[in-house]
Formats: C-alpha cells, sequence, structure tokens
C-alpha cells in the first residue's frame, strides 16, 4: 500500500513541475496548501472565485480555475487522492468564456486555453509565448463551469 501512496504522490508532483516547466512562470515559487485555505484566500485577497473544474483522465487530478470580475485567473492543481490540497503554477489576466471555450493570458504572455464538450470532456492547451509551441497539457472529463464570468461583467 505505501509503495502505491509513494507512486501516486511521484506522478503527482511530476505534473505539477511539468505544468511549472512549459509555464516558465514569471514567479518561480509554486503556492500550494490545504484547499479551503487557498480557495478562501484566492477569493479574499484576489477576488477570485472558483469557475470550473474538471479532472485530468490520466492522472485522476483536479483542476479548477478560479477568476475575478477584472479578469484574472488562477489554475489550481490537486490531485484527485488528496482533495485537501492545492497548488497554483499558473495566474494570469485577460480570461474569456465562450460557449465551449475559456481562455487567458498568463504573466508571461503565453496563453492557456480550455475546450470542452457538452458531456464534459475536456482538452487544455497552453501556447507558449517563449518558444511559440502549442502543447497539450490536460486531457480530462467532468468539466463544470460554476460562474459565468462574461455575464458578471
Amino acid at each position: 500500500m505505501i509503495k502505491v501512496k509513494q507512486f501516486i504522490l511521484t506522478i503527482t508532483f511530476t505534473v505539477i513541475f511539468i505544468i511549472c516547466w512549459f509555464t516558465n512562470s514569471v514567479n518561480s515559487e509554486l503556492v500550494c496548501g490545504p484547499s479551503s485555505y487557498i480557495l478562501k484566500n484566492m477569493e479574499s485577497r484576489f477576488g477570485e472565485k472558483q469557475i470550473a473544474r474538471g479532472i485530468d483522465q490520466e492522472t485522476n487530478m483536479i483542476f479548477i480555475i478560479t477568476a475575478n470580475t477584472l479578469g484574472n485567473w488562477s489554475l489550481l492543481v490537486s490531485p484527485a487522492s488528496n482533495p485537501r490540497n492545492l497548488c497554483v503554477p499558473i495566474t494570469g489576466r485577460d480570461w474569456l468564456q465562450q460557449p465551449q471555450i475559456s481562455s487567458g493570458t498568463a504573466y508571461d504572455g503565453s496563453n492557456l486555453t480550455i475546450h470542452f464538450d457538452e458531456e464534459g470532456n475536456f482538452k487544455v492547451y497552453w501556447l507558449d509565448q517563449i518558444n511559440s509551441k502549442l502543447m497539450l497539457l490536460i486531457t480530462g472529463y467532468d468539466w463544470q463551469r460554476f460562474w459565468e464570468f462574461d455575464k458578471s461583467l
């Protein structure tokens, strides 16, 4: 049982590391903490609410998008095996929601885009501004929107 937990933790942190590596974030520190603490701080400090969520089909990690009415946003990541913790590998501005697509610009100028269908299947793409490369980061299921961001402006 211990080896299974070690394997899951290794996969989880590998995926988080890969996301951080691809994002070339201006702030190189990865912020992590208990889910309730991170979500409360996102709202109290930045005015960001949870607007969407889905599950990665390969790792079962939970992916959450938070945003505020100014268009600032964050991607939060949590392993499904430990939903009590969240990490924030990417933040940005200019969040936009349209039917079956959401996107935003990271602070380094790269772009995060999420395509999803009516069944909740989704794909997350990263257009790296530095290398001009388009990468498929995540393929998942159970994508749900909780807040129609654009209708609140």
